[in-house]
C-alpha cells in the first residue's frame, strides 16, 4: 500500500507526508465513520450522501 501511496505523492497527486501517516489517518477516518453510523448511532444503512462527504473529505485532505 505505501507504494501506491509513493506513486500517487510522485505524480504530484497527495501531499508530501510519509506514507505510514497517511495510512493511519485514512484508516483512522475510515474507522471512525463506520464505527459511529453503526455502533454509535445503531443505523442499518449509510446514504451515498454521507459517503459522499467522507470521500470528500479524505480527498481534500489528502490530496493535492
Amino acid at each position: 500500500m505505501t507504494k501506491v501511496i509513493e506513486n500517487f505523492q510522485k505524480r504530484g497527486e497527495l501531499v508530501d507526508k510519509p506514507s505510514e501517516f497517511i495510512l493511519k489517518t485514512l484508516g483512522t477516518v475510515i474507522s471512525g465513520f463506520f464505527i459511529s453510523r453503526f455502533v454509535l448511532l445503531n443505523r442499518q444503512s449509510i446514504s451515498d450522501e454521507e459517503i459522499d462527504e467522507v470521500v470528500f473529505l479524505i480527498v481534500k485532505g489528502i490530496g493535492q
